[in-house]
């Protein structure tokens, strides 16, 4: 057996452990003592969630990465956790973190437009034009998509990963018609904004 199977194994039994697992939630008192950075408080949410969190980001990256994005995920949630408005929805704020984390990792790893520019800039072929509008076209695109309002761009991202409504429901702890509605808005917003953006490249 690879190494790489072994680890999708391992992924997968972790996930099964924790879906199992009764996670529960921690009371008022706790969240509202990790917002003031009380440590002790910290430890009982990170050894209350880790495990859960830990098996978020198996859905999106491999084994290894994981372990590596876990530790930001908790960093950024004892930075960020005092921007938090209800202090019940704490664990799907933690949850979106981890998947916000687990996007830019794959985002990262993905070769993007912008990455092929300059060799396009010093390619004698014919067409070096419409190629640098293409890559331009797709750059205004991106970042039509990161202006969205988060509840949007984080259905189109995973939409953008594959993921089926179904799995963004699950996975963003809303209905499935909540995530589908979302995507049907924000792609409806997209097309106004994009085509209007876009015909600068066309004149």
């Amino acid at each position: 057996m690879t190494k790489k199977k072994k680890d999708e194994l391992l992924s997968e039994e972790i996930i099964r452990k924790v879906m199992k697992k009764d996670s529960g939630f921690l009371s008022e008192k706790i969240i509202r003592k990790v917002m003031e950075k009380d440590s002790e408080s910290f430890e009982i949410l990170y050894k209350k969630h880790s495990g859960f969190i830990f098996s978020v980001l198996l859905k999106y990256v491999d084994y290894h990465t994981a372990e590596d994005l876990s530790a930001n995920v908790w960093m950024k949630v004892r930075e960020k956790i005092h921007t938090l408005k209800n202090l019940q929805a704490y664990l799907g704020w933690i949850k979106r973190v981890a998947i916000n984390a687990a996007i830019s990792e794959i985002k990262r790893k993905t070769p993007t437009p912008s990455e092929g520019m300059a060799s396009v800039c010093f390619d004698s072929e014919p067409g070096v034009l419409e190629k640098l509008i293409k890559l331009e076209a797709d750059q205004y695109i991106q970042q039509c998509i990161e202006d969205l309002p988060e509840i949007h761009r984080e259905v189109v991202k995973l939409k953008l990963l594959g993921r089926k409504f179904k799995d963004i429901s699950e996975e963003l702890s809303i209905p499935l018609g909540t995530a589908a509605r979302r995507y049907f808005d924000a792609k409806s917003k997209l097309k106004i904004v994009i085509k209007k953006g876009l015909t600068t490249y066309e004149e």
